[in-house]
This record gives structure tokens, sequence and C-alpha cells, in this order.
């Protein structure tokens, strides 16, 4: 007989997995324990290829940027960071889902550490933003020529 908490482990990985964001989860050595669906057609890569691995060896251009920064004070300090899209507007080489060489997603990442087991983890969330940017962009574009005209 099948318990909810039986049930627990499967509906929580389905639920991360349905996720409309990016969701990695790294370990004290930074290396990845959780690569979520969304981030398989965007980043090219499959879990099973990048579970295990440092996250800096998957994605080299992130070495001393502010998502390194971020992983290693949430590891360390158990310090969270939140590196919004016009600071940094494309940390990460993310495209659009089976895109290999479009233009790079605009991303909002927030970086969370947690403890798990006296271990300790940090949750790196990386949500789309390109859309946001663009109609921002539009709208600031459209205001100029309105002012251009008057």
């Amino acid at each position: 007989m099948h318990t909810k908490l039986d049930r627990g482990g499967a509906v929580l990985a389905r639920a991360v997995n349905l996720a409309n964001c990016g969701l990695v989860v790294l370990d004290a050595a930074q290396e990845i324990v959780l690569w979520s669906a969304w981030m398989v057609p965007r980043a090219g890569y499959a879990a099973a290829r990048v579970q295990g691995r440092p996250l800096t060896d998957v994605f080299p251009e992130l070495r001393g940027s502010r998502v390194e920064a971020a992983v290693l004070a949430a590891l360390t300090q158990q310090v969270g960071a939140t590196i919004p899209a016009s600071q940094e507007p494309s940390p990460f080489p993310l495209r659009e889902a089976g895109s290999f060489d479009g233009a790079r997603l605009d991303q909002a990442v927030t970086v969370t550490p947690f403890a798990e087991g006296g271990e300790r983890f940090c949750l790196i969330e990386i949500r789309d933003v390109s859309g946001t940017l663009d109609r921002e962009r539009r709208l600031l574009d459209h205001a100029e020529s309105l002012r251009a005209r008057s």
C-alpha cells in the first residue's frame, strides 16, 4: 500500500520538472546535484550529462562571474543573492529551447543557500525575463519617439 509520503519523492521530482524556470542545485563542492527539465533544451545538456560535475566545468564562462561569487557566498557564508538582468543580462549561455545559435536569453538569477542532512547546498533559480525586457525596450523606444515629435 502506497502512502502519500511514499509518493512524495515522485511528486516532488515531477513538480520541479514542471517549473517554468531553470533550477540547479549544487553541493558544497559546487557539483551539480539537480538539473531541472527546463534547463535541458536551453543549455543543450541532459541532466545525466551534468550531474556530479562542477558548475564551472559545465559553464566555464561563469568563472569569475557574479554567479560564481554568489554561489561561493551561499555555500561558505550561507548568504543568498539576486542577480537582476539589469546588472548581468545573460550570465548563463542559455538560448530559446532548441535554438543553439540564437540570441541568449535575458535572465534573472537567484542563489539561495540551504542545508540538508548536515550538508550545505545552494539552489540556483534562472528565470527567462527576455519578454519583459523586450516590452520595456519597446516602451522606452515609443516614449522616446513621442518626445521627439513634441
